[in-house]
């Protein structure tokens, strides 16, 4: 099976974080499936890394600007969790 790659973007607050937790959970526990999420931050301290780890998802960060501005870091490390599967 293909791995699948979703995108969640949205405003601050609007609950990107707890969609993340929610579907990963789901994704775990019910289907057995590895789940990696690729957070991104303005700041150094990237809070969703922190709470995604603390819910025991592997992370991967791009901290330091928003995605299309690090677009190149982003493919990086998505390439990076394709190949370890």
């Amino acid at each position: 099976m293909k791995p699948k790659l979703v995108l969640i973007g949205g405003f601050l607050g609007s609950g990107k974080t707890t969609l993340l937790l929610r579907l990963g959970e789901a994704l775990t526990n019910e289907h057995g499936k590895r789940v990696v999420m690729i957070t991104n931050d303005q700041g150094e301290v990237l809070v969703d890394s922190v709470i995604a780890k603390d819910y025991g998802f592997e992370t991967a960060e791009i901290i330091r600007g928003c995605f299309c501005c690090n677009f190149q870091i982003f493919i990086k490390h998505a390439q990076k969790i394709l190949e370890e599967l």
